[in-house]
């Protein structure tokens, strides 16, 4: 995860959704060998 995304979920109150972003990476590695999550890739949750 790049430090940008944790820490605007730091900022925002974020709750980070685990099994979501587990989904997302199985589904990227596809496209990409090592996908990198940044903050327009995030699904975040309040």
């Amino acid at each position: 995860m790049s430090q940008a995304l944790i820490l605007v979920m730091m900022e925002e109150g974020q709750i980070f959704d685990t099994a979501r972003m587990r989904e997302w990476l199985t589904t990227r590695r596809s496209v990409v060998p090592v996908p990198s999550i940044e903050v327009h890739h995030a699904i975040l949750v309040q």
